[in-house]
């Protein structure tokens, strides 16, 4: 995850992840004792960084200046995709044993709640609609959601093809873009019909 604002790459690795300078390719730091990281997730705002660690069901908020632990957060079980919504200033986790997704309040780190998606969310984009689009793996869906009231809105089965783990989106004609593994193809879906 390449942190713009900073020119910041977070590497993530198996137990820690590595933070490299973008421009000169060196390492400023390490953030360890993050059991089965799959993803970092920046809320600059809050100078709030997060860490989803699978094998542990936590996310661990840390000091993006510092690389220090503020605190780590009980989530789902197997918090894979991790990522954050500047309009809710919420850092929402995929996670796969639980088949939902949490939700953080980017400022504290406290849990507000949940997205039951039923199925094991991989990927996700945010809208320009403000709905956040996951694929469902193993359901074979795009679920898309609200982040305020984190309520299910659509579910787009995609039908041609299983196993959807890559997931764009293109703001100008409103269109997903889903890598599907097993056959595999990309399928191209409008973001507003499932077509």
């Amino acid at each position: 995850m390449l942190d713009n604002s900073t020119r910041r790459l977070y590497v993530s690795h198996a137990t820690q992840v590595d933070v490299v300078d973008a421009d000169t390719g060196k390492l400023v730091g390490t953030i360890p004792d993050t059991p089965g990281v799959h993803g970092v997730a920046i809320a600059s705002a809050f100078k709030h960084g997060f860490t989803s660690n699978g094998r542990e069901n936590k996310v661990s908020m840390f000091d993006p200046s510092t690389l220090q632990l503020i605190k780590k957060i009980d989530v789902g079980k197997g918090p894979d995709g991790i990522y954050y919504d500047e309009l809710t200033k919420r850092v929402f986790t995929n996670n796969h044993g639980t088949h939902d997704i949490s939700a953080i309040d980017a400022a504290t780190g406290d849990v507000v709640g949940t997205v039951k998606v039923e199925g094991d969310g991989e990927q996700a984009v945010i809208g320009a609609d403000g709905l956040i689009y996951v694929n469902s793996e193993e359901a074979g869906e795009v679920v898309v959601f609200d982040p305020k009231s984190l309520e299910v809105k659509k579910r787009f089965p995609i039908g041609v093809a299983k196993v959807p783990t890559g997931l764009a989106y293109d703001a100008k004609t409103k269109r997903l873009f889903i890598g599907c593994r097993n056959e595999p193809k990309m399928v191209v879906m409008d973001a507003e019909t499932g077509r």
